[in-house]
Parts: C-alpha cells; sequence; structure tokens
C-alpha cells in the first residue's frame, strides 16, 4: 500500500531497435537494368517505390518480400522476383531482383 502523499518511481529503459537494409534490384534478360518500376517492400517495414535500383535503411529485422505492381523495361514482361522471402538480420543487408524478359520485336 502507498501511504498518502506516497511516491512510486518508474525506471523505463530505452534500447534502440537494431536494423538493416533492403536492396532492391533489377535485371533485363540477366543484365542489370534501371528505371521506372512500381513495386513495394512488404515486412515489419512497409514502403514503396517508383524505380530500380531501391534503398531502404533502418528497416527493422525480421522477414521481407518485394511485390510487383507496374512498368519496368519496355517490351518485357516481370518473369520472378528473387528470392521470394528473406530474413533481414539486425545490422545486415538483403537484396531482391525484380528479373524481367524482354518479350518484344527488334531491341
Amino acid at each position: 500500500n502507498l501511504p498518502s502523499n506516497g511516491a512510486i518511481t518508474f525506471t523505463l529503459n530505452f534500447h534502440k531497435q537494431a536494423s538493416g537494409t533492403v536492396l532492391v534490384r533489377a535485371t533485363l534478360n540477366g543484365s542489370a537494368w534501371s528505371g521506372e518500376v512500381k513495386y513495394s517492400v512488404c515486412g515489419p517495414y512497409v514502403d514503396s517505390s517508383s524505380s530500380v535500383p531501391g534503398t531502404f535503411r533502418n528497416c527493422p529485422a525480421g522477414t521481407y518480400a518485394v511485390t510487383y505492381n507496374s512498368g519496368g523495361p519496355h517490351q518485357s514482361r516481370l518473369t520472378s522476383i528473387t528470392p521470394p522471402r528473406q530474413n533481414l538480420s539486425p545490422g545486415g543487408t538483403i537484396t531482391f531482383t525484380l528479373n524481367f524478359t524482354f518479350q518484344g520485336g527488334l531491341r
């Protein structure tokens, strides 16, 4: 029991959560490609971008995936995102690659 006019003392200890980096790249027929493409990074941290390469810093540790929304190289289609999921460790860096394949005529 707390006596009348008594006091309670609380001590709060805050610790900054270690964070990491998520990189998003793209390829066209296996070669590095940069340009406009809309995608989202999904995990403990959620964000989106409209171009690659993309860098997302200060992301909390956990499992991440990238989802494709639209865009990419002209006359191409997205064939895969590699890897589909990754675990970001505190202080670590993970890289996702949007893989496009040319579908048009002459390039």
